[in-house]
């Protein structure tokens, strides 16, 4: 089972960061540059880096909770959207096997005032929603906090939970951490996915790796996904390429643009094939003032 969470936590979490770092410096240069700035572009690319991981490892452990859930025989449906009175509405997940369960999850209770009132608006309308397009269905509600340790609006949730409850005659819970598991008889499924992200913490580094030439195949794939138009843009600002900018941090000796710089050289007949040797020919100046010569491989 831990190798399972731990897979599906790393996948969720850090299998995208070379690409949306790049697609962001892409898009968005300016977060990254400049002098009015406190951080210089390496604090900066970790910055983004570590707000990613923050942003994703919600999502990613809903994954892991719907995972545990499934092994114990129920059908888990996740991120489900409905329509109600034409706003779309997602329900982080619904549990069924003898009885249909709808779950709104968040990794700790410690909204302040306005969210927390935003929130139980929100789901209440998921029920309405669900309830809608499911007539037939006997249902319950579960607002779900993953951490146990922070309850900062509890009796909040469960007067709002009570009312909810009587005015759509649906059983409702409020559950923290292992009491979702103890809700559906195995709360000792709790025990292990608390163990197995001890076990995951202790492999995950301080800092993100940002050493892009440290797997150049893994890299070059994914630079040969950016487009022309990418490639124009990222050669043709110089605050990229300072020495101390954020090219000479990612790309520690340059070997991952120099393969790649080499594929758009000889890129060969089409359409493009003009284009790409463009790109070539100013990534090879780029690289020649940050790196040194590039050297021909046919040489």
């Amino acid at each position: 089972m831990c190798d399972d969470i731990i897979t599906i936590l790393n996948d969720a979490i850090f299998s995208k960061d070379k690409y949306e770092l790049l697609r962001k410096i892409v898009d968005n240069p300016e977060r990254f540059t400049g002098l009015l700035r406190p951080t210089k572009p390496y604090g900066k690319v970790i910055q983004f880096l570590l707000q990613s991981h923050e942003i994703k490892f919600e999502n990613a452990l809903q994954k892991v909770i719907g995972y545990a859930i499934e092994q114990l025989g129920y059908n888990v449906e996740m991120e489900k959207e409905y329509k109600l009175n034409n706003e779309p509405l997602v329900i982080d997940m619904i549990i069924s096997k003898d009885r249909t369960i709808i779950v709104e999850m968040k990794i700790r209770d410690d909204h302040d005032s306005t969210k927390k009132r935003g929130q139980i608006s929100n789901f209440e309308r998921k029920i309405e929603a669900f309830i809608s397009h499911n007539p037939e269905t006997k249902v319950e509600s579960v607002l779900y906090f993953v951490d146990p340790t922070i309850r900062k609006n509890e009796a909040f949730y469960r007067k709002a939970l009570s009312d909810i409850s009587r005015f759509y005659t649906i059983d409702t819970h409020l559950l923290y951490g292992g009491e979702l598991f103890e809700f559906l008889g195995r709360v000792d499924v709790w025990h292990s996915i608390v163990e197995c992200l001890k076990l995951w913490k202790k492999t995950i580094p301080d800092l993100p790796n940002v050493d892009y030439d440290s797997d150049v195949n893994d890299t070059v794939n994914i630079l040969r996904s950016l487009s022309l138009a990418d490639w124009r843009k990222l050669i043709e600002n110089d605050e990229l390429w300072e020495e101390d900018g954020i090219i000479s941090r990612l790309f520690k000796n340059g070997d991952s643009l120099r393969v790649t710089c080499q594929m758009f050289e000889n890129h060969g007949q089409g359409r493009l094939s003009e284009q790409y040797k463009k790109i070539a020919k100013g990534l090879k100046m780029r690289l020649e003032k940050l790196y040194g010569k590039v050297k021909n491989e046919s040489n």
